[in-house]
C-alpha cells in the first residue's frame, strides 16, 4: 500500500524536501505522518480523506450522526484496549471500533500507516483491520470516551513543530508561491471563460450572418419566380 506521502508527492502537493522532513520530524516527535500534515493544514481533513479514498481499496467507517454515541468505551474488553492505546489514539488519529473473532476494527486517518498498524498489533496481540475515517470524526470518538483530550490543544502543541518542516522564509516562500499558483488558476479560468464566451458569440454572429443570406437567396428566388409567372 502506497504511503500517504508519496501519494501526495507523485501528485504535485508536496516536495520530495517537505514529504522527508515531515516524515522526520513525525518519527522524532512520536506523532503520526496524517496528524502532522492536517494539524499543519496543510490539507484538509476531507481532502486527506478523499485522497486516501481514491487511492487505496479501504473500508469505510462512516456512521450515521445517531450512531456514534455507540462507540463507546466504558466496558468490556474494548475498554481495556481504549485505555491502554489512549496515547497512540491521540497522537496517531485512530480509534478502536470493536474486537471481532481476535481482529480489531481500527478508525484510522491513515490506512496506509503501516508503522501505528503494527504497534497497536503488538500491543493488543491482535491483528489490526484499519478503516478510513475522517480526523474530525475520531477526535469526536476519541473525546466522547476521554474528557480529558483537548482537540485544540492537542493541535497547538503539534503547530509549534512546524518550523522544523519549513523555516520561517520557507513558510512565506510557500505560502506566496500558494497564493501565485491560485492566481495563475484563476487567470487560467477567466482566461479560458473569456475564449468560450468569444467562440460563442462568433458562432452567434455566422448564424446571423447564415440566416440573413438565406433569407436574402429566398427573396431573390421569389422575385425571379414573380417575373417568370408574369412573362408568361
Amino acid at each position: 500500500m502506497l504511503h500517504l506521502g508519496e501519494i501526495l508527492e507523485k501528485k504535485g502537493i508536496l516536495s520530495a524536501f517537505e514529504n522527508q522532513n515531515l516524515k522526520e520530524c513525525s518519527r522524532k516527535h512520536g506523532y503520526s505522518y496524517a496528524s502532522m500534515l492536517l494539524n499543519f493544514e496543510l490539507l484538509d481533513d476531507i481532502n486527506v480523506y478523499q485522497i486516501i479514498k481514491e487511492n487505496h481499496r479501504t473500508a469505510l467507517f462512516e456512521p450515521k450522526d445517531s450512531e456514534i454515541k455507540n462507540y463507546n468505551c466504558t466496558e468490556g474488553e474494548i475498554s481495556n484496549i481504549f485505555q491502554r492505546l489512549l496515547p497512540i489514539l491521540r497522537t496517531h488519529d485512530c480509534f478502536p471500533l470493536e474486537v471481532d473473532q481476535g481482529v480489531l476494527n481500527l478508525a484510522m486517518v491513515d490506512p496506509s500507516d503501516q508503522s501505528t498498524i503494527e504497534q497497536i498489533a503488538f500491543f493488543t496481540s491482535l491483528e489490526v483491520r484499519p478503516f478510513l475515517a475522517t480526523k474530525s470524526l475520531i477526535q469526536l470518538l476519541i473525546s466522547q470516551n476521554d474528557k480529558e483530550f483537548d482537540p485544540i490543544e492537542f493541535k497547538q502543541s503539534i503547530l509549534s513543530l512546524k518550523s522544523e518542516v519549513w523555516n520561517e522564509d520557507q513558510l512565506d516562500k510557500k505560502t506566496n508561491e500558494q497564493v501565485q499558483e491560485q492566481l495563475v488558476k484563476n487567470l487560467d479560468l477567466a482566461s479560458s471563460l473569456i475564449a468560450s464566451e468569444s467562440i460563442e458569440a462568433s458562432e452567434s454572429i455566422e448564424a446571423s450572418e447564415s440566416i440573413e443570406a438565406n433569407e436574402s437567396i429566398e427573396a431573390s428566388e421569389s422575385i425571379e419566380a414573380s417575373e417568370s409567372i408574369e412573362a408568361s
